[in-house]
């Protein structure tokens, strides 16, 4: 110690001394600068890489928003038809109900039956852009005779269970399309 003492009472050798001491304070403040500077860019980095990535995610989701309201569209205008498919069914029903109030066939309910076949085999089934269901399902009358009726009871009963079938299952789609309600 009494060395150490002996050397830093020369002027000179205090003055080296003091620099070694602020080079080494200065090269322990510049390495700890560079080791918070890496860590701040590794930081940075990893939040440019968030950011692209929710970019991305905001750009998708946009796009299923639009595809969302398309479909709104979509299945408003199929709302539409189909309340119009309603009120042509609610009419046919109608003239169901006065058949099957009268029991017997009249002079004009054949030709409501073929009307009502007609209407389900080309309006109802037509609409449907399933190839399966497009086709033909009720036999069809030919021209109402009002004098030699071609209708059996057994016919106009079976046709109109496949009638009703169909109605139910549209009605469950619809009940689907919103959301079973």
């Amino acid at each position: 110690m009494t060395i150490l003492w002996t050397l830093l009472k020369n002027p000179k050798n205090l003055a080296i001394a003091l620099l070694g001491v602020l080079v080494l304070i200065c090269g322990f403040l510049y390495l700890w600068q560079r080791v918070s500077l890496k860590a701040k860019e590794t930081t940075i980095a990893t939040q440019k890489a968030s950011i692209e990535a929710l970019s991305v995610m905001v750009k998708d989701l946009t796009g299923q928003v639009s595809e969302y309201k398309a479909q709104v569209v979509k299945q408003k205008a199929v709302a539409v038809q189909q309340q119009a498919v309603e009120n042509e069914t609610a009419k046919l029903r109608e003239q169901i109900n006065k058949i099957k109030s009268q029991c017997v066939l009249g002079v004009e309910d054949e030709k409501i039956v073929d009307d009502v076949t007609t209407y389900f085999n080309n309006g109802v089934r037509s609409r449907s852009s399933d190839p399966k269901i497009g086709r033909q399902v009720l036999p069809a009358a030919s021209k109402a005779d009002t004098f030699n009726p071609r209708w059996t009871i057994r016919q106009i009963v079976d046709n109109y269970i496949i009638v009703i079938d169909y109605s139910l299952k549209m009605e469950k789609t619809l009940n689907c399309y919103e959301g079973g309600k």
